[in-house]
């Protein structure tokens, strides 16, 4: 199965996994993105004509084009993510691993809580099977990113977009999207990112082996009826349905502010707000009207603590990833 084509552009959102309760189990897909770019060489080894990367993007009209001077080339040589993602596609297919060029150009923060890493896991799966024509579906690639990164609940949601709902079986890795209720598009997301990043290894050492069975219990309370809000519009009782015992409080202590910064989000009127990950960043659900006081709030509360913060204010993204 040969390149049916020669460059390709994709365009893969933030993710911010756990929400609260729904740990390592849901997901939501948000307005900030990584773009990747994939261009087969020629014969003789050079890049193939055609539009430069840059260019596949401006023409889609998707987002405002990224300057070019703001793309940069991996390393051939590098056996980064995005190429290690691209190279399982080519393998699946028995068809032998060109010397891609590979481009990126990002807005999401490493280690921060928002999947950075499923961004360009993404990036390459994506990339490479529009290259050979798309010969797997969604599934596939969902399996395929989530084995590659080891969090459903970040890659479902940059792959699907919106807010899913990711769990594994014998056959696989699944998704299951979150059906929004009335008032959907007024939600905004309030992206509060400290300046100190947060190991996603370091995060997950901080949780204990075992939790209370009464903790389960909440959460499995909370987690309910987070869907239950979400899937009604009911955004007044988030500030309950994100509540979290199984991961937030002990995570806390590696970040000064946090907690801090869930309560200003609250009291500035966000409808709710939770650890975007495992952090270090926070998440707060806001309405237009609201959202700037919020981020405001946010970024004081981490101040307070000595810490530098700097807020994104984002829609939801329903695409997920897409070649652009």
């Amino acid at each position: 199965m040969a390149c049916q084509r020669v460059e390709v552009a994709v365009r893969v959102p933030a993710s911010s996994a756990n929400m609260g309760p729904g740990f390592d189990a849901l997901g939501v897909a948000l307005g900030l993105y990584n773009w990747i770019g994939l261009r087969v060489p020629g014969e003789d080894g050079s890049p193939a004509a055609g539009r430069t990367i840059s260019e596949v993007v401006a023409a889609s009209r998707l987002h405002d084009p990224t300057p070019y001077s703001e793309w940069r080339e991996v390393q051939e040589g590098a056996e980064c993510l995005m190429r290690a993602s691209a190279r399982r596609v080519f393998e699946a297919v028995q068809e032998p691993f060109p010397p891609l060029s590979i481009f990126f150009s990002g807005e999401i923060p490493m280690q921060r809580g928002l999947g950075s890493s499923s961004s360009v896991i993404l990036g390459g799966l994506v990339g490479a099977n529009a290259l050979l024509g798309n010969p797997f579906d969604k599934s596939w690639l969902l399996t395929q990113a989530a084995a590659m990164d080891g969090h459903p609940d970040n890659v479902a949601p940059a792959l699907l977009g919106g807010v899913q709902i990711a769990y594994a079986d014998a056959t696989g890795v699944h998704a299951e999207a979150i059906p929004l209720g009335a008032g959907w598009e007024e939600l905004r997301f309030v992206v509060c990112v400290p300046e100190s990043p947060l190991a996603t290894a370091a995060a997950r050492k901080a949780l204990p082996a075992t939790v209370p069975h009464a903790d389960a219990a909440f959460n499995v309370g909370r987690a309910a009826l987070l869907v239950a809000c979400l899937a009604s519009g009911d955004w007044k009782r988030l500030g309950t349905a994100l509540e979290d015992r199984l991961h937030q409080p002990y995570r806390a202590p590696l970040m000064p502010g946090f907690m801090a910064s869930l309560a200003g989000a609250q009291s500035a009127g966000a409808y709710g707000a939770c650890l975007s990950g495992s952090g270090s960043a926070a998440l707060a659900f806001a309405s237009p009207d609201t959202a700037s006081a919020v981020a405001s709030a946010m970024e004081d509360a981490f101040a307070s603590h000595g810490v530098a913060a700097k807020s994104r204010i984002v829609p939801l993204d329903h695409d997920g990833a897409i070649v652009v």
